[in-house]
């Protein structure tokens, strides 16, 4: 499948989903040509990666590299977050610390979000957020 504005499933993959990594590769793998979906993530999603490889044993020079490798290959992927977004979106989550997250998935309009934190992100938060942005998006 070749993706394109018209026909692309783009997915924010948090960062519980990016470390452990025979969960990571799979995920990726199905990012390559031909892709079946457009893997999304954030600098905070990343910085997430990065603080778990290394609290995990790695060593920064590790760290650096998987990071590395994973913006090489999906240039694409980073959604630049403004502040003033994460701001607006931390009234709405039990865990300001995932706001970031969900500020990814409305910015860049994906299909989906993929987290193994549902108790955090729920489908409703997501739901009611993005309609909430959308809103205001068409409004602006």
């Amino acid at each position: 499948m070749i993706l394109t504005p018209d026909n692309e499933y783009a997915v924010v993959l948090d960062a519980c989903v990016l470390y452990p990594m025979p969960l990571c590769d799979t995920l990726l793998r199905l990012a390559e040509e031909p892709a079946f979906y457009r893997p999304l993530w954030s600098e905070g999603i990343l910085r997430e990666v990065g603080d778990t490889l290394e609290s995990h044993g790695r060593s920064k020079e590790q760290r650096d590299r998987r990071l590395g490798v994973m913006r090489e290959h999906f240039q694409e992927a980073l959604v630049d977050i403004p502040e003033e977004m994460i701001k607006a979106v931390s009234t709405t989550l039990p865990d300001h610390k995932d706001c970031h997250v969900l500020a990814a998935a409305i910015l860049s309009k994906s299909r989906m979000l993929s987290s193994r934190k549902t108790s955090n992100i729920s489908r409703q938060n997501v739901l009611r957020n993005t309609e909430f942005f959308a809103t205001t998006q068409t409004i602006s």
